[in-house]
């Protein structure tokens, strides 16, 4: 083959592998760290200020901070100021490529054939690919192989080499922790001497590495940057609770498969290599394998470690083979890449691939969250908040210091107590651990908490159960809680999700639907477009069908359940097809409706069964079969007839009947009109079915003391009226008053009463409450 050949076709594989690379870079932004990353930059190109003292949490504010990675973060705030979103990724993808270049050219300079350096690059390239996300850490792949570039021209004089490497040196340690690797490098040279016994020329090529380690002191931090990895590595914890720490043989790593892709192809290439230098070595340099050696022992034990030990195999590997591949094999391999990003997306170790794109994934980060703290800075002022750290990036992001956080992804700012109580409330190991969590609740003083997991072991499981605490914002990325307090003194009440807490539903869903209150229909419409949850979609359809005639419920043949049969009674009722409603009342197992449905057909209640705890005696009177015929109507889903049957007749009813009427106005919304009638009830008779009528407008007013007072009146007089005893036990739960709720649930249940399901969650939650876990790990602050 003729010269210019050879370099024509080294040429194009050089490039090709290049552009292959830069290919695979072209992706969405995905990952949480990039934001605040981005915030620091941003504010360091405002300000000109480089900080070492945390701005931007609550729990550290002030503390020392080494900002390691300050001319990273401001080369990515410059490309995301001057273009966009798109500019973190071309200038991660102008990076990696820049990476991949150099290393081949190493590997050329080492004496690769061009053919077998862009094989063994492509396939080892596939281990380092998933890592080339955009974080500093790609300006340490990108020094990492521009050091194996210039470790590739032989040279004699270890001060050469330090010439060359000190700049670069101070360059790399003020963009990413990773410059230690740069030490490493400069300390190859030295390892060949040192395997090679050549002992005095060994203590002179410690030259570079010392000299670098000097280097790596001229930062706005000094020599503290040294500090950044031992001190991670001194801390397991810290370790053993961030993935791309872990090995990829831990179990941890793809949970999902028992071994994980990662270690699956790090084992294959790793062994594939080895087997290679045994067959077909040519030249073995012993400083290199000793290199290789310790990145292949550093992958095991960290799978991040990859995308440096890849570059290095380019660079080093083909140069001590004696098999030369033909461009032939070359090609076909980058026909076949060049494809896959566009027939299949872009591999990446956990998840579906990734489609090519420079912008940004916005749905993995929180904005509708931010745009909810924005529009009520009233919140943020006087949030006192716990986080998740996945959503903290882009919380510091939008808010910088205006919204000090708990805790954020520079994990060696907080001291490991504090750490481990991050840990316990983000993810603690069992329920076990609950009391400990609400504990910490208390320490903290939190009355925000804003979580982006719902694994079954977080938290925010137990800021669902705690009445103190209600939903503000829910969606398929986070769940924020708010303390009732906090919007009281705020006045954002209106935020609080009252009825429906997708994380806690059991008291919704054991509520009938004609005892949800038309207030609950907006927050419940807002929920159901959010998480687009079927019980919701019942919920919306019955209060819209119970409250507007002319409204038809869109439910389709096959929806079945409870709430389904439902609104199809109600249907049927309103049609006056009284046979197919009771058939579908029946369907429901709920005897209030069943005998509401039978009243409307035959003026009895069927099976000798009540109507929603009016017992069968009182269906003796003209008046009170009256009151009867509007409650049926009302738990028919006839809404406007019910009322207008009221408004008639309210005036000639029995105080109970009267009382009935006031709560059947307070269902629907007029808290006025409900306030005369329970007033005017009381006035009349103290029995205990009036005062628990008016205890339940009260809960539906929210005024809990006031129920809990009737409640306790209507329990005075009759102390095994079931009904007033529940009320009286959700209405103290509603108040925060969990232990005197639990008393009350304990005397229903010893009473024979059956609770529900809530009711009994709600008593194993306060047995939990008392378990105080205490282990070795210590607390925060």
């Amino acid at each position: 083959m003729k010269a210019s050949q050879r370099i024509t076709e080294t040429a194009v594989l050089c490039w090709l592998l290049t552009l292959i690379a830069v290919l695979y870079s072209i992706t969405p932004i995905h990952n949480g760290n990039i934001f605040w990353h981005l915030r620091n930059g941003i504010d360091i190109v405002e300000t000109g200020e480089i900080r070492t003292a945390d701005p931007f949490t609550w729990t550290r504010h002030g503390a020392y901070w080494i900002q390691h990675e300050w001319l990273a973060e401001t080369a990515m705030a410059l490309s995301w100021i001057h273009l966009g979103e798109a500019g973190p990724v071309l200038l991660k993808a102008l990076f990696i490529g820049l990476s991949v270049l150099f290393a081949f050219k190493a590997s050329l300079k080492n004496g690769a054939s061009p053919g077998t350096a862009f094989v063994v690059g492509a396939v080892w390239l596939a281990l380092a690919q998933p890592r080339w996300i955009s974080r500093p850490h790609f300006f340490s792949i990108f020094f990492f192989s521009l050091y194996l570039y210039i470790l590739s021209f032989k040279t004699h004089k270890p001060w050469k080499l330090t010439l060359f490497l000190f700049p670069l040196q101070v360059l790399w340690v003020n963009v990413h922790a990773g410059f230690v690797m740069g030490i490493f490098l400069a300390s190859v040279p030295a390892m060949r001497e040192l395997f090679s016994g050549r002992y005095k020329i060994f203590l002179k090529w410690l030259i570079p590495p010392a000299v670098l380690v000097l280097a790596s002191g001229i930062h706005p931090n000094g020599f503290r940057t040294l500090e950044y990895l031992p001190s991670f590595l001194a801390h397991p914890l810290f370790k053993q609770s961030i993935r791309e720490w872990w090995s990829p043989f831990d179990p941890r790593y793809a949970p999902e498969r028992t071994l994980s892709r990662t270690a699956l192809l790090f084992s294959g290439l790793t062994l594939g290599t080895a087997v290679l230098l045994l067959v077909f070595k040519k030249a073995i340099d012993r400083g290199r394998v000793a290199a290789l050696t310790v990145l292949v022992a550093a992958t095991a034990f960290a799978a991040r470690n990859g995308e440096l030990l890849a570059p290095a195999m380019l660079a080093w590997i083909p140069g001590m083979l004696r098999l030369k591949l033909t461009a032939k094999y070359a090609a076909v391999l980058a026909v076949v890449l060049a494809a896959v990003p566009f027939v299949y997306g872009i591999p990446r170790e956990i998840g579906p691939p990734k489609q090519l794109g420079a912008g940004v994934d916005w749905s993995v980060y929180p904005v509708e969250l931010a745009s909810l703290l924005e529009e009520n800075p009233a919140l943020m002022e006087n949030a006192v908040v716990f986080n998740t750290n996945e959503i903290s990036g882009y919380l510091e992001f939008r808010f910088g210091e205006r919204f000090p956080l708990f805790m954020d992804g520079r994990c060696l700012l907080y001291p490991e107590g504090l750490y481990w109580d991050y840990l316990m409330i983000a993810e603690s190991p069992g329920e076990e651990f609950i009391g400990l969590q609400n504990d910490l609740f208390n320490r903290y003083g939190f009355n925000l908490l804003i979580y982006n997991t719902r694994s079954s072991s977080s938290s925010v499981y137990l800021a669902a159960k705690l009445p103190q605490w209600v939903p503000i914002q829910i969606c398929s990325l986070t769940s924020t809680y708010a303390k009732w307090k906090l919007l009281e003194e705020t006045g954002l009440e209106s935020l609080a999700f009252r009825y429906f807490d997708p994380l806690d539903p059991g008291e919704f869903i054991s509520t009938p639907l004609y005892q949800l209150p038309s207030s609950a229909l907006s927050e419940l419409k807002i929920q159901r477009d959010q998480l687009g949850s079927r019980v919701l979609n019942h919920a919306v359809e019955a209060l819209q069908f119970r409250s507007d005639t002319s409204f038809t419920p869109e439910l389709d043949e096959n929806d079945r359940g409870i709430w389904a049969e439902t609104i199809r009674c109600w249907e049927n009722c309103r049609s006056g097809n009284l046979q197919a409603a009771a058939a579908s009342a029946a369907a429901t197992g709920d005897l209030s409706l069943q005998s509401a449905v039978s009243w409307l057909q035959n003026g009895e209640f069927a099976e000798n069964e009540g109507i929603a705890g009016i017992p069968v005696e009182l269906a003796e009177t003209r008046w009170n079969r009256k009151a009867i015929h509007i409650t049926a109507l009302w738990i028919t889903g006839q809404q406007t007839a019910a009322l207008c049957e009221a408004d008639l007749f309210v005036d000639s009813l029995q105080p109970w009947g009267i009382a009935q009427c006031a709560w059947l106005y307070s269902l629907s919304g007029n808290q006025v009109r409900a306030g005369e009638l329970s007033t005017l009830a009381l006035s009349r008779a103290h029995s205990p079915m009036v005062l628990e009528r008016a205890a339940r407008v009260c809960r539906g007013a929210r005024d809990f003391p006031g129920t809990v007072e009737l409640c306790r009146m209507a329990l005075a007089v009759s102390p095994f009226y079931s009904e007033a005893r529940m009320l009286l036990a959700n209405s103290l739960w509603d108040m925060g008053n969990t232990v005197d709720a639990g008393t009350e649930y304990r005397r229903l249940q010893d009473g024979g009463f059956v609770l529900p399901d809530y009711a009994s969650e709600r008593l194993l939650l306060l047995r939990e409450l008392e378990n105080r876990y205490t282990p070795s790990g210590g607390e925060g602050t």
